[in-house]
């Protein structure tokens, strides 16, 4: 989940499903843009 985001709606990695986690932009674009990834964008 975008930092950001998170931090707009006042959200925690405990408030999160198993799996999500909280990065940047960085983290985000590095791993939507590796072999094999399916990234979902709202």
């Amino acid at each position: 989940m975008c930092t950001q985001c998170a931090a707009r709606r006042g959200l925690t990695e405990g408030d999160l499903m198993a799996g999500v986690r909280i990065a940047g932009a960085a983290a985000f674009v590095e791993e939507v843009t590796a072999d094999g990834a399916r990234p979902l964008v709202y």
